[in-house]
């Protein structure tokens, strides 16, 4: 049975990991704490990359998680917007929110695209639904519905 690693089972491993990970020389860090720097070294080659790839993952999931409360608490506030302007029959501002929609959508694919690992932008549940009220917040206007429509197609690409 092997035995089990002397940095895990360290009561400093935390400090030694940090040391690690700051880039510490591994003699430097084994004559701090009583070790050796083969152990040092292994432990960095087979248990510091597993931790810290796992921490590395949870942090990208809690940013992709973070921007999409972002871009839907945009959104929400730009559906709104639109709302308001058409209850007052204003379009110049209704044209204005949806131009500043679509470029907020733009911007929030480009952050939350394929390349984060998470799902496109477009394909969101939120966003289609985003998309359904915003047609509905326009109404039958025959000035704005046919500007949203193309808004929306341009900026997910996918027809409304």
């Amino acid at each position: 049975m092997a035995r089990p690693c002397t940095i895990c089972t360290h009561p400093q491993r935390d400090e030694i990991d940090r040391l690690i990970l700051e880039g510490e020389s591994n003699t430097r860090i084994a004559a701090n704490f009583g070790l050796s720097a083969s152990s040092i070294r292994r432990h960095k080659a087979g248990h510091i990359s597993t931790r810290l790839a796992a921490v590395q993952e949870e942090q990208e999931l809690l940013t992709v998680q973070k921007l999409n409360r972002i871009a839907q608490d945009g959104l929400i506030v730009l559906v709104d917007l639109i709302k308001r302007a058409r209850d007052r029959e204003d379009d110049r501002l209704v044209v204005q929110a949806l131009r500043e929609l679509r470029e907020y959508t733009r911007l929030m694919r480009e952050i939350i695209g394929p390349e984060t690992g998470a799902p496109s932008f477009r394909d969101n549940p939120e966003w289609v639904a985003v998309r359904v009220a915003l047609i509905e917040a326009v109404g039958d206007n025959p000035a704005l519905r046919p500007r949203l429509i193309e808004a929306l197609e341009e900026v997910s690409g996918v027809e409304a």
